[in-house]
């Protein structure tokens, strides 16, 4: 039997924090791992936590401090010693701020070693409802909002969030929500993606069971 793997991306840290407690608390058996690239330090760090606390704590040297060099180095290899490990039904993995869920997928989907034992079930969008209409609509960088994956990181804060929407099976809102905003949000999800108004309605065992189709996604 394959471990369900959840995904959980946003620019937002909040956004992403609270929507990473709410799957962790939702879904029994569940385990989740943090991920942070603290670019000026060239470090990754890792939590890992289940419903009895912090578990696992440490920090990475990254040769160069990149999502890229993050997800080969720490974030993939934790993944599947967590669905491996055999104590957790489900691995919540909050990516680093910024970080595509796309080469996760691509990783998990055809790597044929990795596939036996995981699967991705589905890819969570956090997007914070005060800032949502400026975060993907405004011409901000990632790196005048702190949250650069790199020093050579020069994407705009719209462009990234913007591709995490399209690319979700569920985009979550949190905070305030304007209606201007939700509409956005379902004018940029893609056909069948749901638009959930706050983390305390998200439906952790529907996004676990298997939403996530990465042919179709990428198609």
């Amino acid at each position: 039997m394959r471990t369900p793997v959840v995904l959980v991306t946003g620019v937002s840290p909040d956004a992403m924090d609270a929507t990473l407690v709410s799957l962790q608390w939702d879904l029994p058996q569940a385990v989740a791992v943090r991920h942070h690239i603290d670019v000026e330090r060239q470090l990754l760090t890792r939590v890992v936590s289940d419903v009895t606390g912090v578990l696992d704590r440490a920090e990475v040297d990254l040769e160069h401090a990149c999502v890229s060099c993050a997800l080969r180095e720490d974030v993939v290899p934790t993944i599947e010693r967590l669905a491996r490990d055999g104590r957790w039904g489900t691995v919540v993995a909050h990516l680093p701020v910024g970080a595509d869920a796309a080469q996760v997928c691509h990783v998990l989907t055809w790597d044929a070693r990795l596939a036996r034992h995981l699967r991705v079930a589905g890819v969570v969008t956090a997007v914070a409802g005060p800032t949502v209409v400026d975060d993907l609509l405004g011409d901000a960088l990632m790196a005048e909002r702190g949250v650069a994956t790199s020093h050579e990181d020069e994407r705009g804060v719209g462009e990234v969030a913007s591709g995490m929407v399209e690319h979700a099976d569920v985009v979550v809102v949190t905070g305030e929500r304007e209606p201007a905003g939700l509409a956005l949000l379902r004018t940029l999800a893609r056909p069948g993606a749901r638009v959930v108004a706050g983390p305390e309605l998200l439906d952790g065992a529907l996004v676990a069971d298997g939403l996530h189709d990465h042919a179709a996604t990428t198609a």
